[in-house]
């Protein structure tokens, strides 16, 4: 799979994200690099456990992530689901959106896996 794959597959924004890294060896990069950060698993387990705060906060740094690589899909359920616990907390809504943020973050980083080949 090629950088530029992976993108469509994931409905990331490749144009973007090549303008903004120049080459494909530096996306894939900053793809490990964002892979390795572990926010969302910081994110997972702060939902589980009722911490809006920190799931809030780990949410805010891989909307981030999201927003410097270009992964649009992503990017948009992780916002969602922050603005969901900022306003209203944790309840079936919130379960919901981070249902589709894992489901979101799967597809991710299993692309992501293929195309840096770790």
């Amino acid at each position: 799979m090629t950088v530029e794959e992976c993108y469509e597959a994931i409905k990331g924004d490749y144009t973007e994200v090549a303008a903004r890294y120049k080459t494909d060896d530096k996306i894939k990069k900053a793809m490990r690099k964002a892979l390795n950060d572990g926010c969302f698993s910081v994110l997972c387990g702060a939902a589980e456990c009722g911490d809006a705060e920190e799931a809030l906060s780990a949410a805010q740094e891989l909307r981030t992530i999201c927003s410097n690589l270009s992964f649009r899909n992503l990017g948009y359920s992780v916002t969602a689901f922050a603005e969901c616990i900022r306003v209203n907390g944790f309840g079936k809504e919130a379960e919901a959106l981070l249902k589709q943020v894992k489901k979101d973050y799967a597809l991710t980083s299993a692309c992501v896996r293929l195309v840096t080949d770790e």
